[in-house]
């Protein structure tokens, strides 16, 4: 087994990328680069290091006890990477910049505002203009119009742009669920349920047009379901005061590797029988078009961190 200290940092970095998606296809997306690459990289530095770092689960990748060993060892590297590079950027280059970012409001708590703090905390010179629009469509135009740097988004299946002009940034997994007030729904608590079950309850979702609503939709359907609808909301905000109140089941997402945001302690996730298969909060930005300093810089938070 070679030392890390002798192994090339680009195999560290590929195999970082695979460990965060779970997925190589995703990683060679991310990195800009073919998937049958990331495929030789890991397995060069599995050879290196003497050890088998993935298992296949289904169509996903997971880690081995020394995969994990490994990760945890990139995220420091990472880290120290980044932080490098942020002290050197602002040595070399005092002017201020800005960078102009739109995204549906349910990713500002579910994912973004951590990422924004960060951001923030090393970026202070930057300027960070926010634009909140629940419909692709009209980011996607914002995006071509050039009245925005990047837009963000949350995507289930097929990570296709549907426009050559545009190319997709995997960032992190997602998950959907429902949560539920305990004062109302105490006795859904602590064991799992099926779809069946849940829609017996009146559900709090997204309006029609979002991706999760779609994906949602789908998923009732296949059970051979149609969603008890009680309450269709235009943002998830209005769908976790619903909630909270105890009007009834909340169709909420969150970061796979992060627990529930909640604004209440009175709110828990309800678990189920078959969980949601992960969707991905997606970076989209124009293709072949370098960014800004400060785009660039968030878009490097996001992914590192």
């Amino acid at each position: 087994m070679r030392s890390l200290s002798e192994i090339d940092l680009d195999l560290l970095r590929v195999f970082h990328r695979v460990a965060r998606f779970e997925s190589m296809t995703l990683a060679a997306r991310s990195l800009s680069v073919t998937q049958p690459a990331v495929s030789r990289s890991v397995g060069q530095l599995e050879e290196r290091l003497g050890a088998r770092l993935f298992a296949r689960n289904g169509k996903r990748l997971s880690l081995t006890a020394e995969g994990r060993v490994l990760y945890e060892t990139t995220q420091r590297m990472q880290l120290a990477l980044q932080t490098g590079s942020e002290k050197l950027q602002r040595l070399g280059a005092p002017e201020a910049g800005s960078v102009r970012v739109a995204f549906p409001f349910l990713l500002l708590h579910f994912y973004l505002l951590p990422h924004l703090a960060a951001f923030r905390s090393r970026f202070s010179r930057y300027r960070i203009e926010l634009k909140v629009e629940n419909r692709r469509e009209v980011m996607r135009e914002m995006l071509l119009a050039g009245k925005i740097d990047f837009f963000l988004d949350a995507v289930h299946g097929s990570l296709d742009a549907g426009d050559e002009r545009i190319e997709l940034m995997p960032l992190a997994l997602y998950k959907n669920f429902f949560a539920a007030s305990r004062r109302t729904f105490a006795e859904l608590e602590g064991r799992a349920w099926r779809l069946e079950d849940l829609n017996r309850y009146p559900l709090i979702v997204l309006r029609e047009g979002s991706d999760s609503r779609r994906f949602l939709g789908e998923q009732f359907a296949l059970a051979g379901l149609r969603m008890n609808i009680g309450f269709e909301c235009d943002t998830s905000a209005i769908v976790e005061d619903l909630t909270q109140a105890g009007l009834g089941l909340g169709a909420m997402v969150r970061s796979l590797d992060r627990p529930m945001h909640r604004r209440s302690a009175d709110l828990f996730e309800v678990r189920l029988e078959r969980e949601f298969e992960p969707g991905h909060f997606v970076l989209f930005r124009r293709k072949g078009q370098p960014f800004e300093a400060a785009a660039q810089a968030l878009a490097d938070t996001m992914l590192n961190g």
